[in-house]
């Protein structure tokens, strides 16, 4: 696998414009490696939005739990599945799931773990595959896989069926 993902990574891009590379074979990460949110006009960017943030450090089942209802736009999870067991990466689906705001975005980037959505929360994270390969090509961190897209309320069965049948009285 880490073979397959370094050798493709080659072929898209520089082994200096990789930071994971950059640090094995220079012992630090270059500049031209560095990801935009670590560059001078990208903490710029940030340090500007900052008060836009609540920041918690807190456990984030518990937290997504915790929650009574529709809460946030958007989900951006790092990395955050590989440090669960598959149980707790379903209980991290079924929290999104229960505070997505309606038309909620999702991006989740599994690098040790290689979870999928279980069958019955399918319908409810409608996923955009090719914005997933895009990602995955534009990402130089060669590692990483990403599952993004939609968080739908209704199960997008239920809404196809729903439209057909519409379809049909009109």
């Amino acid at each position: 696998y880490i073979y397959d993902r370094i050798h493709a990574s080659l072929g898209r891009e520089l082994a200096k414009k990789n930071p994971l590379l950059s640090l094995i074979l220079k012992g630090r990460v270059s500049h031209e490696a560095y990801a935009p949110y670590l560059t001078e006009v990208g903490s710029q960017a940030i340090k500007q939005r900052l008060m836009a943030l609540e920041i918690r450090t807190t456990n984030i089942l518990a937290y997504l739990e915790s929650l009574s209802g529709p809460t946030f736009d958007v989900f951006s999870l790092s990395d955050v599945p590989s440090y669960l067991s598959y149980s707790n990466f379903v209980r991290l689906l079924e929290g999104i799931l229960k505070t997505a705001k309606p038309g909620a975005r999702f991006c989740l980037r599994q690098f040790l773990s290689s979870y999928e959505i279980p069958q019955h929360l399918q319908a409810h994270f409608v996923r955009d595959k090719s914005l997933e390969k895009r990602l995955e090509r534009l990402d130089n961190c060669f590692v990483y896989r990403f599952m993004v897209g939609t968080v739908t309320l209704v199960p997008s069965v239920a809404r196809t069926t729903k439209i057909k049948h519409l379809a049909k009285i009109s």
